[in-house]
């Protein structure tokens, strides 16, 4: 009976530095953080100091960058690189330098301070890299390929292992290179792309940029995200046939889809958001006239939906006063669609 004893409060004391371990490693996760990606895990040095580069999209896929068959016009998709390096060796590196080379045919933006940017490939000089010092970062923002394909971001970090060291000799020099691919692909129904601070995008669930409701694409939405200054968000407009809908009364309601805009933040006039619609007229009624059309809309909901608002007003112009949104600018009906373009400081589904 004392030997099963023992062996009982062993396995307690075993269950319990267990118990003890798991919490520790739970603290030593910050509230908010996450612990690193296995899959996709930094490039260290091996044969020299351990410097470690890291590249991180800010999304797996992204629209092309297209460009309008009726006007010529470029309708630019974007999306950025994070490179972070940090310094894991026992003592200071020299001459750090990041050479950023792009995704072919990619365009890289204004560059970040300290950066320049020639031929697709951003350059910024670090100096010294000390010792377990703080991670170094870089984020490069690009327009996407116009065509479709998986690409590459490379982030090549090279450094001397002394200060006597000649930076000139770049055969001497240590080399740290790291990846990131995006899948860059044309979706009918959806676009995403990165919507960086003071820069205009817009997205088009029609890929061709003919935007004209057609047997086959009977909806059409547009998101115009005007330029204002903002921390960068990766903006998504998708059609969604999930979402349940009831014919409010003495309402002319469409069938079809709702569109879906996920653009985080508030877009206050006269930087407000701008929503094309298109319906074919193979959804739309024969009581649908320009004088009644409505658009219904929901706030951005998963499970419980808030109710569903009616929008008939017509703004006074195409720049609205703050005090008149969400309301309906360029309201028309062609021979084969109705459209309209909704004027909103939010998003959500719209239809």
């Amino acid at each position: 009976m004392p030997d099963a004893m023992h062996a009982t409060v062993r396995r307690l004391r075993l269950v319990a530095a267990m118990f003890l371990l798991t919490l520790a490693a739970v603290a030593a996760t910050p509230a908010g953080a996450s612990a690193a990606d296995p899959a996709d895990p930094p490039v260290c040095g091996v044969t020299g100091p351990k410097v470690c580069v890291d590249v991180d999209g800010s999304s797996p896929t992204v629209s092309p960058t297209t460009v309008s068959p009726l006007t010529g016009l470029v309708f630019p998709a974007y999306v950025s690189y994070k490179v972070t390096i940090t310094n894991e060796s026992q003592s200071t590196v020299t001459h750090a330098v990041l050479r950023n080379i792009v995704p072919p045919g990619s365009t890289p933006s204004t560059p970040p301070t300290g950066c320049t940017s020639a031929s697709g490939v951003v350059t910024c000089a670090f100096g010294n890299l000390p010792s377990g010092g703080p991670p170094v970062t870089v984020t490069i923002t690009v327009t996407a390929p116009q065509v479709e394909g998986l690409v590459t971001d490379k982030g090549q970090v090279t450094f001397d292992e002394g200060l006597a060291d000649n930076p000139a000799n770049p055969g001497k020099q240590d080399t740290v290179t790291a990846t990131e691919d995006t899948t860059v692909k044309a979706v009918s129904g959806a676009a995403e792309s990165l919507v960086p601070s003071d820069t205009l995008v817009q997205l088009d669930t029609d890929p061709t940029h003919v935007d004209v409701a057609t047997p086959k694409d009977r909806n059409i939405g547009k998101a115009k995200v005007p330029a204002s200054p903002h921390d960068p968000v990766t903006a998504t407009l998708n059609e969604d046939n999930q979402t349940p809908f009831s014919c409010p009364k003495k309402q002319i309601c469409r069938s079809g889809d709702w569109v879906h805009a996920v653009i985080p933040g508030t877009f206050l006039a006269p930087n407000e958001l701008q929503f094309e619609l298109h319906w074919s007229k193979l959804l739309v009624p024969k009581q649908q006239t320009l004088k009644n059309l409505a658009v219904f809309y929901l706030g951005d909901c998963v499970v419980t939906c808030p109710p569903l608002r009616v929008i008939s007003a017509r703004c006074s112009s195409q720049t609205p006063a703050p005090a008149e949104l969400p309301c309906l600018f360029g309201v028309a009906e062609t021979a084969t669609d109705f459209r309209a373009t909704l004027h909103s400081s939010t998003n959500g589904r719209m239809r």
